[in-house]
């Protein structure tokens, strides 16, 4: 008997491969929802902008990888954006403006974000800088000179 379920696993393995692959579109309801583009540069600009968009949900993830509900009706609203033709600098405006900077990647440098910009830079500076008035400051060790 053990011989003859031996015989039958690559026959059962092969269809259970073949139900999950027909029954997989099955499960994403959204495989059914694809979207259509009159010119190719519109559907390059969409999917562009679904990975330098952040989902406001999300904590890291993009519009493309998240399956938050909102970042589903951005989604949406971007396919909307680019079929109307605005700009991309447009849409990171109306993005930005709905739901605030988190959404860009890359936020603009204005007086909200202006000590997250600068606030490293200063750090590193004032490190040098106490750096450099130690290493000026501190006493050479006993038995050293500059002679040697």
């Amino acid at each position: 008997m053990q011989i003859r379920s031996q015989q039958y696993f690559p026959s059962c393995l092969l269809l259970v491969c073949s139900l999950l692959f027909v029954a997989t579109p099955l499960a994403n309801p959204s495989a059914s929802n694809l979207l259509t583009f009159d010119k190719q540069e519109q559907g390059d600009r969409y999917y562009q902008l679904l990975d330098e968009i952040r989902c406001p949900k999300c904590q890291n993830q993009n519009l493309a990888d998240s399956d938050a509900q909102i970042a589903y009706d951005l989604r949406n609203e971007l396919y909307s954006l680019v079929q109307q033709d605005f700009s991309d600098d447009e849409i990171y405006r109306f993005m930005s403006a709905r739901y605030g900077n988190f959404v860009l990647y890359d936020p603009p440098l204005n007086a909200v974000t202006a000590i997250l910009w600068l606030l490293p830079l200063g750090l590193f500076a004032l490190s040098i800088l106490v750096i450099a008035l130690r290493h000026r400051f501190t006493e050479p060790a006993e038995g050293h000179s500059d002679a040697d």
